[in-house]
């Protein structure tokens, strides 16, 4: 089981081009990486937590929460 969510951004990315082969790509205003255009066709750099998949962009985020202690209540004396 994976503690990990997957949310689809597609329709909320949007870009500015940066020079004349550069896209930075946004999700509102933080910026989530850039699109280059080659002449072998685009390539796609994007931060920690997103993807990008069969022509969608996705958001992962770990839904995990860090384990704040391996025991508890030790002071009832069982541990």
């Amino acid at each position: 089981m994976s503690d990990q969510s997957i949310q689809d951004v597609t329709q909320r990315v949007y870009g500015t081009f940066e020079d004349g082969v550069t896209m930075i790509l946004f999700v509102g205003k933080e910026k989530i990486g850039r699109l280059i255009l080659t002449d072998h066709g685009k390539e796609i750099d994007l931060k920690e937590g997103y993807v990008y998949r069969e022509n969608r962009f996705f958001r992962c985020e770990d839904d995990s929460s860090p384990v704040s202690q391996y025991v508890a209540d030790c002071d009832l004396g069982w541990c």
